[in-house]
C-alpha cells in the first residue's frame, strides 16, 4: 500500500528513505515553528551553555506544566468550536483561595481539593449560564472573566 503523502509527489517512492523523510517533514504546517525553535535553541545554547543543561530543562518544565494543564483543557473546548476566556481568572481565583486556606492553617491537600471544587463550581456557572440563557460561550466567559 502506497503512503498517501508520497503518492502526490512524482518519483518520491523510488527515492532514498532519508530524502522521503525530509520531504515529509518539510511539508508539515508546523515546520516553520519547529525550525525557528531549533535555530533559537542552537543560538542561545551556543551563547549561554547553561541554558541547555538538565537543571534548566527541569526548571522550565516545572514552570510551564501548570499552563500546559490549562491548555490541555482548552483543547476540548476548541474541538467543539467554543472558547473560554475566563480560564485564567478561574485559575487565579482558585490559587488565591488555596493560598488563603493554607495561610489560615488548613491542610495543603484539603486546600488544594477545596480549590479544585471551587474551580469546578465556577466553570459550572459558566456552563449553566451559556446553556440556560442560550448565550454564546465567548460572551458568557468574557462577562465572568471580569466577575471572577
Amino acid at each position: 500500500m502506497a503512503d498517501p503523502d508520497l503518492s502526490a509527489a512524482p518519483g518520491m517512492a523510488t527515492q532514498h528513505p532519508l530524502r522521503r523523510f525530509v520531504h515529509r517533514i518539510t511539508r508539515m504546517d508546523e515546520f516553520g515553528v519547529v525550525a525557528a525553535l531549533t535555530i533559537m535553541l542552537l543560538i542561545i545554547g551556543t551563547l549561554r551553555p547553561r541554558f541547555v543543561s538538565l537543571d534548566s530543562f527541569v526548571n522550565l518544565t516545572q514552570q510551564v506544566s501548570l499552563f500546559g494543564i490549562m491548555a490541555l483543557g482548552m483543547v476540548f473546548l476548541l474541538a467543539m468550536r467554543e472558547i473560554d476566556l475566563s480560564v485564567g481568572a478561574i485559575y487565579g481565583v482558585t490559587i488565591v483561595a488555596a493560598a488563603l486556606l493554607m495561610q489560615a492553617g488548613v491542610d495543603p491537600w484539603l486546600a488544594a481539593f477545596a480549590a479544585l471544587l471551587l474551580g469546578i463550581a465556577l466553570g459550572g456557572v459558566n456552563g449553566l449560564l451559556a446553556n440556560v440563557l442560550q448565550i454564546p460561550t465567548i460572551i458568557v466567559t468574557l462577562g465572568t472573566l471580569s466577575v471572577f
